[in-house]
Formats: C-alpha cells, structure tokens, sequence
C-alpha cells in the first residue's frame, strides 16, 4: 500500500480524511518517478504556489475557459504522483468535454477542490519537514 503522508494538525490545512488506497500524494511513487528529493520538492513548491487560487480562478472565469487549465493541473498532479487530484481534474474535464450541465460542474469543481485544498495543507506539510 502507498504511504501517505500525515496531516500537520495545522489549523490552515484541513485534516484529509482519504479512504484507504487513495493518498493525497503517493510517496512511493513519487520516490520512484523523482530520485532526487530537492527536486521533488521545488515542483510541489511550484505547484503549490501556482495551483493555489486554481479553485478560485476557475470559478471567477466563465466555464469555456476551464479546460486549458484543468488540464494543467491534471497533468502537474499526475508527474507529482497526486492520486485524488488527478481522478477529479480527469473527471471535470470529461464532464467539460461532454458538454455537461452546469450544476454537473459545480459539482465537478467541488470535488477537485475537496481534492486539491487537502493536497495543497499536505504539501505545506513536506515542505516544512527537513
């Protein structure tokens, strides 16, 4: 089973509560993918500080501009081994490429924030660490 890294209690990172199997980072993976950890590192700080207002931006701009952007953000979360971000970001730009509803993807939208806020407090996390 993939390691996952442990929420700091830190009152600006929500606790995730992820079901087994579904890490917000998978370390393991990662390990394999980046064999040097400064490395690793200076991308998860990059993506933090980009993917930051990502939820925000999206729903400050209209919806025809979304895809661009999400995918991006799928495929940084996909080379930074970001399991949970990448199945939401995969599934949000499906329901853009099908043309779906907009409450569908409101509700796409909350999911990848409910991925990517408790993704973001673990990145926090390890960058702390040293």
């Amino acid at each position: 089973m993939a390691e996952t890294l442990p929420p700091s209690g830190h009152p600006a990172s929500p606790a995730p509560v992820s079901p087994p199997g579904a890490p917000w980072i998978d370390l393991a993976r990662a390990r394999q993918t980046w064999r040097v950890e400064a490395t690793f590192r200076r991308c998860l700080a990059e993506f933090r500080d980009r993917e930051d207002d990502c939820i925000a931006t999206l729903r400050d701009s209209p919806v025809d501009t979304w895809g661009k952007r999400v995918h991006r953000l799928k495929g940084s979360a996909l080379v930074l081994a970001m399991p949970e971000v990448v199945a939401q970001a995969q599934a949000l730009e499906l329901a853009l490429q099908q043309g779906a509803s907009a409450e569908a993807l409101g509700r796409g939208l909350d999911g990848l924030e409910a991925a990517l806020r408790p993704t973001l407090g673990v990145i926090d996390d390890l960058l702390r660490q040293d």
